[in-house]
């Protein structure tokens, strides 16, 4: 098995599953094998404590195509959207794959490349905060508004 690993999957780094829990990665070269003799070099504690393997790629010791389990990606914290400026009556924001940021008067629903509303407004790059820069995954960022 010769798998790419993503530079952002590394000792140290923490990281998102499909799931969306937070991850650390604490090992990249374990050779120990599972009872089918795969060796999952990557591991994992999540903040619970409990601890998982993963291939190179990020990938789970489950045998799906895309299990819950599988690390996509680096974790970013929290979204800083600028709320202040934003109109009251735009309560959702997200992220487009291509990196351009929205407001929404109504939740948004996901199509493979962007999210789609009735009303939307484009937030302008100088405004928009740098999650997509840091990493961040555009189909994670859907957010709500905090209430008061």
């Amino acid at each position: 098995m010769n798998e790419e690993t993503p530079k952002w999957l590394h000792v140290g780094a923490y990281c998102i599953n499909r799931n969306g829990k937070k991850i650390r990665i604490i090992c990249t070269d374990r050779t120990s094998t599972d009872p089918d003799g795969d060796v999952y070099p990557v591991v994992g504690l999540y903040e619970n404590g409990d601890i998982t393997s993963f291939l190179p790629s990020g990938k789970s010791a489950m045998r799906m195509i895309e299990h819950p389990s599988d690390l996509i990606g680096p974790w970013v914290e929290e979204i800083k959207w600028p709320w202040d400026i934003l109109p009251p009556w735009m309560p959702w924001c997200a992220f487009d794959d291509n990196g351009a940021a929205y407001c929404y008067s109504e939740k948004p629903f996901m199509s493979a490349l962007s999210w789609h509303g009735n009303y939307c407004l484009h937030i302008p790059a100088p405004y928009a905060p740098s999650y997509i820069a840091d990493g961040g995954d555009w189909k994670l960022s859907l957010t709500e508004r905090p209430k008061k």
